[in-house]
Order: C-alpha cells, then structure tokens, then sequence
C-alpha cells in the first residue's frame, strides 16, 4: 500500500525543507566568506599601502643616510688634511732654530715695556706692542734657549 497524500505532502515539505535548509547554510557560508574575502582584501589593501608608506620612508632616509655619510667622509677627509697640516707644522718648530737669540729678543722686549714711558696713551700703546712682541718669542726664538733659561721664571717676566 502506498502513502496517503497527505503523507506524501508531509515527505516533500521535509524533503524540500532540508534542501532548502542545506542551500540557506551553503549560501549562508558563502556569505561569510564573501564578507571574509572582503574584509581580506581591504586588510590587503591596507596592507599595501603600508607596505608603500615604509619604501617610501626607507627610500627618504636613505637618502639621509647617504647625505650623512658624505659629509662625514668630508669630515674626515679635512680632519686628515688638518693632521697633516698639524704634524708638518709640529716638524717645523721642531726643526726651527730660531731668527734671534734670547738675549736680543729680551733686549727689544724691554725696550717696549710700557714702564719706560710716562704718557698714559703712549703707555697703552707700548703695553699692547710689548705683549704682542711676547708672544712671537716661542717663534724668533730657539725653543732651547727658552727651555735652558727657565721657562717659570721667563714666562712670569714678560706679562703686565
């Protein structure tokens, strides 16, 4: 004997009830991973335009390195060139004997004392001429004429 119609109705509304419910939960999961794949790609996108925002930071402080790092070989280059200026210079005192003997330099030296004049602008001037002179001994002078002399008590004579 078969099914009465109103079971027959009954198996295809649970029939078709499960089918629908399968596609509903199939479309259900394509849904979310359309919205998965959407909220993917804008998480690329952002992604992306971080990944450009950081070449193009590394591009500009590439740049700033590279500007930096020539001028410090600039710098170095100078301060070998100011080295070797230094030693040449060093190797010429070194080597210097001097254009007059201390006893002369001392001689001109006290002849522009500012003690030997009375005029107090004349005074001025002759302080000002006798300290200048003083410094050019270390130049007119021989180092070890200097040195044998006494540097404590020399130093101490011809400072106002």
């Amino acid at each position: 004997m078969g099914f009465s119609n109103t079971e027959r109705q009954q198996r295809f509304r649970e029939k078709l009830t499960k089918e629908l419910t399968e596609k509903l939960a199939t479309l259900e999961a394509g849904l979310k991973s359309d919205a998965y794949l959407i909220e993917a790609r804008q998480e690329l996108a952002e992604a992306r335009q971080e990944i450009e925002r950081l070449r193009r930071d590394n591009r500009r402080l590439t740049a700033e390195l590279k500007g930096w790092f020539i001028k410090l070989g600039e710098e170095i280059d100078r301060l070998r060139r100011r080295d070797f200026d230094l030693c040449e210079r060093i190797d010429l005192l070194k080597a210097r004997k001097g254009i007059i003997s201390i006893a002369a330099f001392k001689k001109i030296r006290s002849c522009l004392h500012p003690d030997r004049v009375q005029d107090d602008d004349l005074k001025k001037r002759f302080e000002e001429a006798f300290n200048i002179f003083s410094e050019l001994e270390m130049y007119a002078v021989d180092p070890k004429q200097i040195a044998d002399k006494g540097s404590a008590t020399h130093q101490a004579s011809h400072t106002v």
